[in-house]
């Protein structure tokens, strides 16, 4: 509190204007302009986020299933996944298969992700949609 009443003392001195009350009142100015100009960064930063994450929802699959150990499932474990994944209410199955690589051209180097997809890929994510 006591803080705050010497703030207010400087801030608004009765006396004649001095350099303090200038500086005061540029360096309230300049606050001011910079939170209105966060204001409107973040404001338009989230409309990105939302065009962005309206965009890529068609990519995403509805459900992923991962390997617990971050592995890859051996589907001789499930010979009837295909139907049981049909039974519960999936209208397309794909598979996928990601992974990270090296990619070298001559002396340089890329860290990619490779993804490879089954035949069914193009059911399941038709490519038309992809441009639109």
């Amino acid at each position: 509190m006591l803080s705050f009443r010497i703030a207010l003392r400087y801030l608004f001195s009765r006396t004649r204007l001095h350099a303090v009350n200038y500086v005061t009142a540029l360096s309230a100015v300049a606050i001011a302009v910079v939170a209105m100009a966060l204001v409107a960064v973040v404001g338009v930063y989230n409309g990105y986020v939302a065009m962005i994450l309206g965009a890529t929802k068609q990519v995403d699959a509805d459900i992923v299933l991962r390997d617990t150990e971050g592995g890859v499932f051996d589907l001789k474990k499930f010979p009837d996944y295909r139907a049981k994944l049909t039974k519960a209410g999936a209208e397309a199955i794909a598979l996928r298969l990601e992974s990270k690589g090296l990619l070298r051209v001559g002396e340089q180097q890329w860290v990619v992700d490779a993804v490879g997809v089954d035949s069914a890929f193009a059911s399941v994510y038709p490519m038309g949609r992809a441009a639109d």
